[in-house]
């Protein structure tokens, strides 16, 4: 055989959280907890979709899931703004997770712990939604962790990267040099795996159309032209990121779900 003797090395899953919660330790800074954005953009670019979750779902008096939550930006933001009920952030990193006990420290219902989101430690609906922003692309299978976070809680809240974005297509080259899993995923993929664990209702709202490189003095200009192309029926498909929004009920369940109007 024409490889016969040599090592032919494929990373596992194991490998791949590995190398992947390396990177995000390394990449902590003791700083973000004073200033949460390292850039403009960069705070456009998570508020714009932290709006867009909160428009379209209503968290009030929820148990809540944020699985792969960083350093907590979600929760500080989620609870300044909504009355939760509990709220619990899971992460691999260690780091991340220190930081956003110390963000979180003075708001009640809000608890963080290190875990991995193909594995957590709950019983099957322990929570009525779980949020995933922009963490199930650095997963080495993602329809392992769909599957398992949707046996932890009744609803799911997904942000991700859209494929279809031809920017984003263009900076995964260069992020793929720093982490292994980076990557993006088209609609239907993501959709067909979340009917297919049982979900009723699936809809997706699409946001993020201005990329990292524009100047900082463009942003508040560009960011007003935003509301259009969200609804533009060929454009909105282009968008940086996919909102995905998966309900479903359970018999015998008196949970009454909101979904927000825009």
């Amino acid at each position: 055989m024409k490889n016969a003797g040599k090592d032919i090395s494929i990373p596992s899953s194991e490998n791949i959280k590995i190398q992947e919660k390396t990177f995000w330790d390394m990449n902590v800074e003791p700083g973000e907890l004073r200033k949460p954005y390292r850039s403009p953009w960069e705070q456009y670019h998570w508020e714009k979709i932290f709006e867009t979750v909160t428009r379209n779902y209503d968290f009030r008096d929820r148990n809540i899931l944020v699985a792969g939550c960083g350093t907590g930006i979600f929760e500080e933001w989620l609870a300044k703004r909504v009355l939760i009920r509990e709220m619990v952030g899971m992460d691999l990193s260690v780091k991340m997770i220190d930081l956003a006990r110390r963000r979180c420290n003075a708001i009640d219902n809000v608890q963080f712990l290190v875990a991995d989101l193909d594995a957590t430690p709950f019983p099957d609906r322990r929570f009525d939604v779980c949020v995933v922003i922009d963490a199930l692309h650095h997963l080495p299978d993602e329809f392992r962790t769909l599957k398992e976070l949707s046996r932890v809680s009744t609803d799911l809240v997904l942000s991700e990267p859209n494929a279809l974005n031809p920017i984003r297509r263009l900076n995964e080259r260069k992020f793929q040099k720093e982490m292994v899993t980076e990557r993006s995923f088209y609609k239907p993929r993501i959709v067909d795996a979340l009917k297919g664990l049982g979900y009723d209702r699936v809809v997706v709202r699409n946001c993020h159309f201005i990329p990292s490189f524009m100047p900082t003095v463009l942003l508040s200009l560009l960011q007003r032209c935003e509301s259009f192309l969200e609804r533009a029926p060929i454009l909105k498909e282009f968008s940086g990121s996919l909102n995905i929004f998966a309900y479903r009920t359970f018999p015998n369940s008196n949970t009454i779900r909101l979904q927000r109007s825009e």
